[in-house]
């Protein structure tokens, strides 16, 4: 961590480099690029000699600052000499200001925007001085130039806090930075004071009158899609396993993960992988998918699921989902099987079950393996039955945005003893267990390290916890969002319990989808769209048109879950996403 005098410093130097860098001036211009990240301006520090030798540039910020005198809580008579004291003092000398000019493509000045107020202890610092000054400059500018300054100082200052203070009558400016992605944080009431023809709004004491309001805003920290939840106690247990965890220590962590998930799924056999996708290729080999077969799967999931498939060399067969659900629809796989035919792989998407029971029974009638592709469904349930349960083999990820995580990882479980041995054999290199080194069979390496495990185990006596949050921010997204009828959340259906791993909206077809998503970054709100079916990918040679899995792939997005987010995110996100269907419906 960045002590403050060194944080202090570094702000100094860089300031004092812009302010009276003379030579390859334009290195330090900041650039401005509008949503499509087109440049359309650029950011340009006002420098020493812009001070004094400038006139243009005197000139044009004394006009400006008395046309926006109502937008500052001090307010005088404006003249270029006081406008060039004020830069040179106020901004040039002082080790902790400046001032940028809102410069486009032709060179123009149409407005400016300054950092200002640090607190080098708690890495913030104030947003100041922000005038647009030319009324017909490009619509959108000064929010792109606000977001450039924003990014900048976030990747040169290393701070962690950025706030505007606007009196609370300008509700003009308000929208503007609540546009940007500010939200309220505090009120400090103001009285005036005047002096010789000056007027000035200072933080009120104790007996004064109130005279006006400053609103403080933030910027809304960075909401992502996902992230986990880490705790002492996976921190304990990684610990535990760099230290101790080797030699005859050295699966220490790995078995106890592996057992300790097969009870919890409640099957016989668990093996630790590298990744989700490892295990389904092991598993279908194990259940001796070959060249020439084909497996039946859903078209609307992650590409891994389709991949393996041609891992082995069969053929992969992509049929609808439900429109509900996103699952692979039962009634679809009924249509698809054929002599070929060998296996299924249903898709627990998004964390919501397939409807396991209609497919185990179409399975079990046309004599079929199933491979359950449960990435992010870990605890979810049908019957009480947790998903991982209910097909031959079944493989988990544990992948950094997953509920449980392990950086990256999976696991692989099956009721199976026959395809449990011939998939633990494969997976690690097709070593004969009976004979040291000896490798009998071209196998596979897939293996998960003990350290992984460690993290995992720690998560999985967590997952509960997990699970109910999840549940949890479900529910607050379906109750903010209620009522809006150009929308729908993702639920779920009755024959199951989901864990809503990631929560998302489903867009009506007068909304466009990409613009949601854009509004949402511009208010630093991170989002996902649906999968593209797999079928619209080339190298899988096939012409399906599976009309739901393409219309769930155009207009659904995924929505921030992850587990530190809380409620008052949840609701700034909800807040946002009416905001932006209200604007562009």
């Amino acid at each position: 961590m960045m002590k403050e005098n060194v944080l202090e410093e570094k702000v100094a130097e860089l300031f004092d480099k812009l302010k009276y860098c003379e030579k390859n001036i334009e290195k330090h211009f900041v650039e401005i690029k509008d949503d499509s990240d087109k440049l359309v301006g650029y950011l340009e520090p006002i420098r020493s000699s812009k001070v004094a030798y400038n006139k243009k540039i005197i000139e044009l910020l004394a006009k400006w600052r008395d046309e926006n005198q109502s937008a500052f809580p001090t307010r005088f008579k404006v003249t270029k000499e006081g406008t060039k004291s004020w830069l040179s003092n106020n901004v040039i000398k002082t080790k902790s200001k400046i001032l940028f000019m809102i410069k486009l493509l032709n060179g123009d000045y149409v407005g400016h925007i300054g950092l200002a107020t640090f607190d080098f202890k708690n890495k913030s610092c104030e947003i100041d001085n922000v005038v647009r000054g030319v009324s017909s400059a490009p619509k959108g500018l000064m929010a792109h130039a606000t977001r450039a300054l924003i990014y900048w100082t976030f990747k040169n200052l290393v701070l962690e806090d950025v706030y505007v203070r606007v009196l609370y009558d300008n509700g003009r400016a308000i929208r503007f930075y609540e546009g940007v992605g500010f939200i309220e944080d505090s009120i400090v009431p103001l009285t005036k004071k005047e002096s010789d023809g000056r007027i000035e709004f200072i933080e009120a004491k104790e007996n004064d009158s109130i005279d006006s309001n400053f609103l403080k805003m933030r910027l809304h920290k960075k909401i992502l899609t996902a992230g986990p939840s880490i705790s002492k106690l996976e921190v304990k247990y990684v610990l535990d396993a760099v230290k101790n965890g080797w030699n005859e220590n050295w699966n220490y962590y790995l078995k106890k993960f592996e057992r300790k998930l097969a009870d919890y799924i409640d099957v016989k056999y668990a093996i630790s992988a590298s990744s989700c996708t490892g295990a389904m290729h092991a598993a279908l080999i194990a259940m001796g998918i070959k060249p020439g077969d084909e497996v039946i799967l859903p078209d609307l999931a992650w590409v891994a699921a389709g991949n393996v498939v041609l891992y082995v060399g069969a053929k992969p067969i992509f049929v609808d989902v439900d429109v509900d659900s996103f699952c692979i629809d039962p009634e679809s796989i009924k249509k698809a099987i054929n002599a070929k035919t060998k296996a299924i792989i249903p898709v627990h998407m998004y964390g919501h079950p397939a409807d396991m029971r209609e497919i185990m029974n179409i399975a079990t009638e046309h004599n079929l393996v199933v491979l359950e592709d449960a990435a992010p469904s870990l605890g979810a349930e049908i019957d009480g039955k947790k998903t991982g349960s209910f097909g031959d083999m079944a493989a988990f990820s544990f992948q950094g945005a997953k509920t449980l995580v392990t950086g990256e990882g999976g696991m692989l479980v099956t009721n199976n003893e026959k395809y449990y041995q011939r998939a633990s054999k494969l997976m690690d290199q097709g070593r004969d267990p009976s004979r040291t080194f000896w490798i009998d069979e071209l196998g596979l390496k897939y293996k998960m390290s003990n350290i992984q495990a460690a993290l995992g185990l720690a998560q999985l006596e967590r997952i509960d916890e997990f699970i109910e949050k999840k549940i949890k921010i479900n529910q607050w997204y379906r109750k903010d969002l209620e009522g809006v009828k150009e929308i729908r959340v993702s639920s779920q259906s009755d024959y199951c319990k989901s864990v809503h791993w990631i929560t998302s909206i489903i867009v009506d077809d007068k909304i466009d989808k990409d613009l949601v998503m854009k509004e949402l970054k511009k208010r630093n709100i991170d989002s996902r769209p649906f999968f593209y079916p797999m079928s619209s990918f080339g190298y899988f040679n096939t012409n399906v048109e599976n009309k739901v899995s393409m219309k769930l792939s155009r207009k659904g997005i995924n929505l921030p879950s992850g587990l530190r987010l809380n409620r008052k995110d949840i609701s700034w996100v909800s807040s946002c996403i009416k905001k932006i269907i209200k604007k562009i419906k």
